[in-house]
């Protein structure tokens, strides 16, 4: 709850808004297109438009304000939000996407609130954030809260998201009435979490273990809300991931391989790895 707040504190109304469909999400990798470049063949939403406001934000975990060096740190989770306002428009639709130079997945976008607003979905090679329906908007905008974006790690380069807004007269036709507008930003490779800011560890109680079905994870002595996890077999493969918040949290192994296993708890400052067992 408190990084549902820090959204709507830090963009206003802070909403991404994009999508193909005035009926709702984009059915086709198509969709991808459209955000970087726009709508171009049949069923496409009038001309673009300009929006009063706009902005495209990242906010590291564990931080209040959003990230102003235009740098992001790889392998840390930031929240992700965007600000448009469209004061004429009856509907809204968005869609998503975070890429690398060479237009391929920068990162992992995730949406743990699991609130209604979004969702997250695969188009063709990426994972992409749109809604699934048309949206109403609340003041002249649109407010999508809890968008979370894992950083890809080191050596990616620079990252760029693109966002297309359809801004829309909620007629059920795509036709003049209806507008839409492409929005990016790019955020350069910055330094990785240093050795001394994850020196300090928090403390991690795994139960039980071994484990059959559910593993429980206490997390103590933590400094905030919001954590990622990693599972890793024994020879390095990547099992399973996710998101936890303190005290204690329930992930369900009961598709994990038996033997032994690794689980890396970080919140992009403070880390732990501790080991179970899997029946």
């Amino acid at each position: 709850m408190k990084r549902y707040l820090l959204l709507f504190c830090t963009a206003g109304l802070l909403y991404v808004s994009l999508s193909s469909s005035s009926n709702g999400p984009s059915g086709t990798p198509a969709g991808v297109q459209t955000a970087k470049n726009g709508c171009g063949g049949s069923g496409c939403h009038g001309g673009t438009f300009t929006p009063t406001n706009s902005t495209i934000d990242i906010i590291e975990d564990g931080q209040t304000a959003a990230v102003t060096d235009g740098k992001y740190k790889p392998n840390a989770t930031y929240m992700l939000g965007a600000t448009v306002f469209a004061p004429s428009a009856q509907k809204f639709g968005y869609i998503l996407l975070a890429t690398d130079a060479a237009g391929n997945q920068a990162g992992t976008l995730t949406n743990p609130l699991s609130l209604p607003q979004v969702k997250i979905t695969t188009k063709g090679q990426f994972t992409v954030a749109e809604q699934p329906s048309p949206l109403s908007p609340v003041g002249g905008g649109l407010a999508i809260p809890g968008i979370d974006w894992k950083a890809p790690a080191a050596g990616k380069g620079a990252v760029t998201f693109y966002i297309a807004v359809n801004a829309v007269n909620g007629n059920g036709s795509a036709d003049a009435g209806d507008q839409y507008v492409l929005l990016s930003k790019t955020y350069q490779e910055g330094n990785p979490v240093s050795i001394e800011n994850i020196s300090r560890e928090i403390e991690v109680v795994a139960y039980p273990n071994p484990a059959n079905n559910l593993l429980n994870i206490d997390i103590q002595n933590s400094t905030s809300n919001k954590y990622h996890y990693s599972i890793y077999s024994m020879n390095g493969v990547l099992a399973a991931q996710g998101h936890l918040g303190n005290n204690v949290n329930t992930i369900d192994v009961s598709a994990l391989a038996s033997g032994l296993h690794f689980i890396s708890i970080t919140n992009g400052i403070e880390q732990k790895v501790i080991t179970f067992n899997k029946l």
